[in-house]
């Protein structure tokens, strides 16, 4: 997971896309924010097997030029959700197929 998870990093970076990464209470959603081209992570999310997933999501939302601030709820009920969930689903398939 960890290779992974530097993947989805390298890739942010690559993109231009900031990261950080804090430890907040693990209800506490990661987000993507527009306004700053920064993805924020909760690295204490209450499951850390879907850490790389969120982590693409998020990248999705910038990628796809969803503005203003975007948060992880792990449902994708509106059609900017679904297309945050599909980027992520393919950068993860783009790791593995290498």
């Amino acid at each position: 997971m960890t290779d992974l998870i530097q993947f989805l990093f390298d890739f942010a970076f690559a993109q231009g896309l900031g990261i950080a990464q804090i430890s907040k209470d693990e209800e506490y959603r990661s987000l993507a924010d527009k306004t700053r081209n920064l993805i924020i992570i909760n690295t204490n999310w209450k499951n850390k097997a879907e850490l790389p997933f969120i982590i693409g999501h998020e990248i999705g939302h910038l990628m796809e030029g969803d503005v203003g601030l975007s948060y992880y709820c792990g449902n994708a009920l509106t059609s900017k959700e679904r297309h945050a969930d599909l980027y992520s689903l393919n950068l993860i398939f783009d790791y593995a197929a290498r």
